[in-house]
């Protein structure tokens, strides 16, 4: 049986905080992971629809957890959701508002972050590299 987001989403948030974010003793979450990485990272301003970057990187038969924040009740939180990348572009195209778009390998290995500037950055494993791949490709046929 696997865990969903509704089961366990706060040892989903915390494994995502433990694995890329800096946290000082203490302190509470950050609001915005992407300005507390620990992991090399790449950022890129989005060019393109976010959908084209997330298709080249996220292989379509992974299961992942994919979160976005937002306001409730006064406080930021994570709203998550587990599936595939196509489902999961198909759900925040339905979406109207949220601050940052997490996308994460359900071991925990990378995440990518569309943060609220249009930029995408990626961090963890081979996932730096991979964007600036597609960063690299599209440079070239510019």
């Amino acid at each position: 049986m696997t865990i969903t987001p509704y089961d366990d989403y706060k040892g989903i948030e915390e494994q995502i905080y433990q694995t890329f974010c800096k946290i000082e003793n203490g302190k509470s979450r950050p609001v915005w992971l992407w300005q507390n990485l620990i992991q090399e990272t790449y950022s890129i301003e989005i060019k393109d629809s976010l959908e084209n970057y997330l298709l080249r990187l996220i292989q379509p038969n992974k299961s992942i957890w994919s979160g976005v924040t937002g306001t409730f009740k006064e406080r930021s939180k994570i709203w998550f959701y587990e599936g595939k990348i196509e489902a999961i572009i198909k759900i925040l195209d339905e979406i109207c508002f949220f601050d940052e778009c997490y996308f994460v390998s359900k071991n925990y290995d990378w995440l990518i972050c569309n943060n609220h500037h249009d930029i995408l950055m990626a961090t963890g494993e081979d996932m730096p590299h991979k964007l600036k791949a597609i960063e690299n490709v599209a440079k070239n046929k510019g």
